[in-house]
């Protein structure tokens, strides 16, 4: 997004995650303006503005995808567009059951991940609403 002239923010609970981020995008060709934030998906704070949510890997813990749940309720409320996938596949029917109950409709479709660096392939499931 921050390549394509859009103002992107990229949120993680950990500082070291957040300090990665940064180097990552000041090494950039041309350096990437990305905003660090610092989320706790259980805090009450709200989610910042956004047009575009992405979210990957995020439903490996009970808890945590009770909280993701309730985020993408959030982000949908206000009109953002939310993408989320996941690889483990191991808590999607609780996360659908809660999205379900906040009166979002929503399933995940496979899709195979074939772009990848030196022609790895990988799988994921991506989050329709």
């Amino acid at each position: 997004a921050a390549r394509r002239g859009c103002r992107a923010i990229a949120s993680d609970v950990y500082p070291l995650s957040l300090q990665l981020i940064s180097g990552a995008a000041a090494m950039g060709t041309p350096p990437l303006d990305v905003t660090p934030l610092h989320l706790d998906l259980f805090s009450p704070t709200p989610l910042p503005a956004a047009d575009l949510v992405l979210a990957a890997d995020v439903l490996y813990l009970t808890d945590l995808t009770r909280a993701v749940a309730h985020r993408v309720v959030e982000a949908k409320a206000r009109g953002s567009t939310v993408m989320l996938t996941d690889s483990r596949r191991t808590h999607q029917g609780a996360f659908l059951t809660a999205l379900e109950a906040a009166g979002v409709e929503a399933h995940f479709e496979p899709h195979r991940l074939d772009w990848l660096p030196g022609g790895q392939t990988e799988h994921a499931d991506l989050l329709i609403i």
